[in-house]
C-alpha cells in the first residue's frame, strides 16, 4: 500500500494570467502529484472531481453545486448601525436565494456587514466544527466517493500520492509543508476552527467596540498601516488591574494605558497580535489618506471528540 501525503501550495496569478507560486517539496521524485485546487484549467478532471464548486448533475438537494448547498445552510446576521446590534436574516429567504443560483458562489450578497451565527441543515443549529463533522465531511465524501476510486486503486498498487491544496500544512513562517496523512493529522485539522477575514478600512473608517463570541482566541495581522491610520483599543479594567498587580506589563503598555481601563496598541506592518476573544476592543478612525489593511481571525481551541 502506498502512502498519502498532504501538502500546501502558495499561488498567485501572474500578469500573463498563468498561475505561479511556491509548492511544498514532495518526499521523493517518483510520487504522483494531485492538485485539487482551482489554480489550474477549468476543465481539468482533478479540479472538477474534487471541487465543491462543480455543477452537480440534477442538482444537489435543489442547489447548483455542493458549495451553494453548504453556504445556504448558514444562519446569517447583519449589523444594524442604528441600533448597534446584530440581527438575524431570515434563513428561509437566504436558502431560497442560494437555490436560485445557476452558478457556484461562496458569499451571500449584502450591503450590510454580515457574519455567520450558526448553521442549520434541517436538524437544528450547529456550530462551525459540528456542521463540518456532521454535514460537510460525510455528505461531500458520499458525493465524490465514486470519483476517487481511481486514486484508491493507485495506492493499492504501491504508489505514493501527494495532494496539494491551499489549506495544506504550513510552518510558523507560512512556508508550505508536505506531511504524511495520518488519522491524528485529520482529527487535528477537522477539529480546529480558524475563521478569518480581510479588513480594508479607508480614510474615516473605524470599528465599534465589540468582542468575538464563540471563540477562544482572536488575532489580527497588519498588512498596511499608514501613519495615523488608527490604533486598536482594548477595554478591561479588571483584567488590566490584575496584570498590574503581577507586575507583568511591559513599559510601553503602561505608558499607553489610561489608568489600566483601556490600552491602545499601535499597529505595525508585518506584526501579528493575538488576544482573548472575549476582550472587548474597538479600532480608532483612520485619519490618514490611505487604506489600512489587516487580516483578522478567530480560533476555537477546545472541542469534543
Amino acid at each position: 500500500m502506498g502512502t498519502v501525503y498532504i501538502a500546501s501550495m502558495i499561488s498567485s496569478r501572474a500578469k500573463n494570467h498563468k498561475y505561479v507560486g511556491k509548492w511544498a517539496l514532495p518526499p521523493h521524485n517518483n510520487i504522483i502529484k494531485l492538485n485539487v485546487t482551482s489554480f489550474q484549467a477549468k476543465n481539468n478532471k482533478n479540479r472538477l472531481d474534487f471541487s465543491p464548486m462543480t455543477e452537480v448533475e440534477g442538482k444537489y438537494k435543489g442547489y447548483y453545486c455542493f458549495e451553494n448547498y453548504w453556504q445556504g445552510g448558514k444562519q446569517l446576521e447583519k449589523f444594524n448601525t442604528k441600533t448597534n446590534k446584530w440581527e438575524e436574516l431570515d434563513l428561509d429567504d437566504t436558502k431560497k436565494w442560494w437555490m436560485k443560483q445557476d452558478k457556484p458562489r461562496r458569499k451571500f450578497p449584502s450591503k450590510f456587514d454580515i457574519r455567520v451565527k450558526y448553521a442549520n441543515y434541517g436538524n437544528g443549529p450547529l456550530n462551525y466544527i459540528d456542521s463540518r463533522k456532521q454535514v460537510y465531511i460525510p455528505e461531500y465524501y458520499e458525493l465524490i466517493s465514486s470519483k476517487v476510486n481511481k486514486w484508491k486503486e493507485t495506492l493499492e498498487s504501491g504508489k505514493d500520492i501527494v495532494i496539494y491544496d491551499f489549506d495544506g500544512p504550513k510552518n510558523i513562517d507560512g512556508e508550505p509543508l508536505c506531511l504524511p496523512l495520518t488519522l491524528d493529522l485529520l482529527k487535528e485539522k477537522v477539529s480546529m476552527k480558524c475563521q478569518g477575514w480581510t479588513n480594508i478600512n479607508g480614510p474615516g473608517d473605524f470599528n465599534l467596540k465589540h468582542n468575538h463570541p464563540r471563540s477562544d482566541l482572536s488575532g489580527v495581522f497588519w498588512i498596511k498601516t499608514p501613519k495615523d491610520s488608527g490604533s486598536i483599543v482594548f477595554h478591561s479594567s479588571e483584567l488590566f488591574n490584575r496584570f498590574q498587580e503581577l507586575d507583568c506589563y511591559q513599559d510601553d503598555f503602561c505608558y499607553n494605558s489610561n489608568c489600566y481601563m483601556t490600552h491602545n496598541f499601535v499597529p505595525h506592518e508585518g506584526r501579528i497580535l493575538i488576544f482573548p476573544a472575549s476582550l472587548e476592543h474597538h479600532v480608532e478612525e483612520n485619519k490618514s489618506n490611505e487604506d489600512r489593511i489587516s487580516y483578522s481571525f478567530n480560533l476555537v481551541l477546545k472541542h469534543g471528540k
